[in-house]
This record gives structure tokens, sequence and C-alpha cells, in this order.
């Protein structure tokens, strides 16, 4: 059930069927309009002939079991009071609400409801069970943060080592890129050299041969077969004299 509370005003905006004999299993939500705020809230459930106080937690309450025996029968009254200090405003009673007759349930044996007191110790210490409840989950949240942030600082220590590791390769690979470079130019200017000196070589050997075929030549050799052979340009005149068994040779040019 449900009901709507506007200052000392009550009335449900939704009813549910309520049977004698049922133990737990009615909560009643309440929804207050802001004069309530700053108020300590009770709900007051009063029927066959009880009355119990249910201090209101998180906007409900339970339907106290005493309010509803079994083979009871009557009506369900419900209100709600608010103490501040010494101040206290309650409310009027809402409508009545028929308690239906339930069927027997046999002799079950039921704890007595807590007085409002004890309510309230149980809610102080629900509320804190929850409190350290965040407490726990706070601190293990902080450690997961300070392991993270640890975690981050040697990520970033590795990231900037490799950094540094690459930059350290990068230099490396454009000094051997520049020594390959001038290793290069050298071997360029050594072709161009060697080119040089054989079109040197072949200016010497042509300026000879031209200068050979002006002043003339002649040369003897000995050929595999042991014959003396000899050659000459034709402005070269040559006369042969054998001479006591020696051979005597005269140019004229």
């Amino acid at each position: 059930m449900k009901a709507v509370v506007n200052g000392q005003r009550f009335g449900f905006a939704d009813r549910t069927l309520v049977v004698s004999g049922s133990v737990g299993i009615y909560y009643c939500e309440f929804v207050f309009d802001s004069s309530w705020d700053g108020w300590d809230k009770t709900a007051v459930f009063q029927g066959c002939g009880e009355t119990i106080d249910m201090v209101i937690s998180n906007g409900k309450a339970q339907v106290p079991w005493e309010v509803l025996p079994e083979q009871g029968d009557g009506f369900l009254r419900v209100g709600v009071y608010g103490t501040q200090g010494a101040k206290r405003m309650p409310t009027i009673w809402g409508e009545k609400i028929p308690i239906n007759l339930g069927t027997p349930t046999g002799s079950i044996g039921t704890e007595p409801t807590p007085d409002v007191y004890s309510q309230i110790l149980h809610v102080a210490n629900e509320a804190k069970d929850i409190a350290e409840e965040a407490s726990d989950t706070a601190t293990e949240a902080k450690t997961t943060a300070d392991e993270a942030h640890e975690a981050a600082i040697t990520a970033q220590d590795s990231a900037r080592a490799s950094a540094e590791a690459a930059e350290s390769s990068a230099e490396d690979a454009g000094n051997s890129a520049n020594s390959a470079s001038e290793s290069a130019r050298q071997a360029h200017e050594s072709e161009l050299n060697a080119k040089n000196y054989a079109d040197d070589a072949e200016d010497a050997a042509d300026r000879a041969e031209q200068s050979a075929a002006v002043s003339g030549y002649m040369f003897f050799y000995i050929d595999e077969n042991g014959d003396l052979i000899y050659q000459r340009t034709s402005n070269i005149q040559v006369d042969f004299a054998l001479i006591d068994g020696d051979l005597y040779v005269g140019a004229e040019g």
C-alpha cells in the first residue's frame, strides 16, 4: 500500500487486500511533502485492539503482525507522527482498511515486534554497517586507484625510456646514413678519378702511337719457332750486314 502525507493530512494513493494472520508480507510506502523535511518519522498501525509503532526507514514501514492476528477481524488504521527535538507532529488517521478473515495457519510462533527504541537501534546499526561497507569500498577503490596510478607511472617511465632508445637509435641510424653517403661520395670520386686516369692513359697511348708513326720505328723479336722477326715503319730504311758471323744493322730515317 502507498500513502501520501501533506502536512498533517494522510491519504492512501493505493491500497491492497489485507488478510488476518499475515506475517511480514505487508509494507506501507510513504510519500511526504517538504514540510516533513528534517523530521524523524514513525508510522502507527492499529487493528484488532493493538496499536504498534514502526520506524519509517527509506520511506517504508512493515505492517506488524500483531494488528493482523489470526482469526482477527475489523479494520486496519494507519497514521504517522514526526518528532524533531521536543516537537511532535501527528497526522490524522487514514481511512479504515478492512481486515479480511484469513484461513488458519496453525500454531506458528512469532516473535513480538520490537519497540520503537529497538527499531531505531536496528536502523542505526544497519546504517553503521552500510557506512562501514561504504568505507571499505572507498578504501578498496583508493587502493585500486593507487595501484592504477603506480602502473601509469611505470608505463610512463617505460614509454619515456622507449622513446629515448628510439631517439638514440634514430640518431645512430642518421649517423650511419651520413657515413654511407660520405662513402658513396668518395667511391664516386674514386670512380671519376679512375676514369680520368684511364682517359689520360688512353690519350698518352694515342699520342705515343702518333709520335711513333711520325718518327718511325723498328724492332726485332724471336717468335715461337726461333726465327728472328724484324718489323719497321715505311719511313725507316735499314741495311743489314753479316760480318764474321755477327749481324750488323744500320738504319736511316
